[in-house]
């Protein structure tokens, strides 16, 4: 699937989860997030179903529609106290996905001494194991919309 592809699937769940979203909630959302979503879901032929009988935790929504969600509430919608409880709580997030990755990544068992590496090889495998966190892929989906 392309990005762009993602990108429309992304607009046409969120729309959809805003329609069953209070009123007064749905007016701290600035007009031209709701049009670029419209602009994104208009190019898209993907139909999200949303259910009622279900939370949204139940839902099935891509891991980008739920990024795209929490963006959304965290940016205009949650109140300080509940952003200073997302911000812990991605920041927890981010420290068990770090330790994750840590932990598979064991070195012990490689024979270095054999092995010669030059510093241009090392940058970019350091870059190939860097992954951004949650509350970054946030950041610049956020950076990204307002770019247009």
């Amino acid at each position: 699937m392309t990005n762009t592809q993602e990108m429309s699937k992304t607009a046409v769940e969120v729309l959809t989860v805003l329609e069953y979203v209070d009123y007064k909630l749905k007016e701290k959302i600035p007009m031209n997030i709701y049009n670029y979503l419209k602009e994104l879901a208009y190019k898209s032929n993907y139909n999200f179903e949303f259910d009622e009988t279900k939370s949204l935790e139940e839902q099935n929504i891509s891991e980008q529609g739920k990024d795209f969600l929490a963006l959304i509430y965290y940016s205009y919608i949650a109140e300080n106290n509940e952003k200073e409880q997302l911000e812990k709580i991605w920041k927890y997030n981010e420290d068990l996905y770090k330790n994750k990755i840590d932990n598979n990544l064991n070195f012990k068992d490689i024979n270095t001494s054999e092995i010669v590496v030059d510093d241009a090889v090392k940058q970019e495998v350091e870059l190939m194991l860097y992954k951004k966190s949650i509350f970054e892929k946030i950041v610049s989906k956020l950076k990204s919309i307002f770019k247009k």
